[in-house]
């Protein structure tokens, strides 16, 4: 009885693989017939984008400097032209808050690509902090070192 059920097995084995064989073993002979193989569709998987990739592309810091910049034009008053850009680096927050927690806010404990951009107006400076889609935080009374 085991024969038989190790014989089949390897049958079926061997059936999978692609062939016919016939196997025989004492007075049992067993004949694996093939069947037609399984199809699985296919779906092409888009490109990732800017704000689906982990790290930030040279794109989406233009978009955040100029989000930054409207941000604090709209703030100060000060018109978006007379704003300098000091200095721009990726970073990866360790949370949603961007580096800038409100104690009273909850946040999701995720990895969140995005920028630091220091803006200079009127003889001040501004640390603003970003992702990669269309959050703009300014840190106010926060000391952080820009890489």
């Amino acid at each position: 009885m085991n024969r038989i059920i190790i014989v089949s097995g390897l049958a079926l084995l061997l059936a999978a693989c692609g062939g016919a064989p016939t196997t025989s073993t004492g007075s049992i002979t067993a004949t694996v017939v093939p069947t037609a193989p399984q199809t699985t569709e296919v779906t092409a998987m888009p490109e990732p984008t800017a704000a689906s990739e982990s790290a930030p592309s040279a794109e989406s810091n233009i978009t955040q400097v100029e989000l930054a910049k409207k941000e604090l034009a709209k703030r100060t008053g000060v018109d978006v032209s007379a704003i300098t850009v000091t200095s721009v680096a990726p970073v990866e927050w360790n949370d949603s808050s961007l580096g800038c927690p409100d104690p009273a806010t909850s946040y999701m404990q995720v990895i969140t690509p995005g920028y630091q951009i220091a803006l200079e107006a009127d003889g001040k400076t501004y640390d603003y902090h970003t992702d990669t889609k269309d959050r703009v935080v300014l840190c106010e009374n926060k000391t952080v070192k820009m890489k």
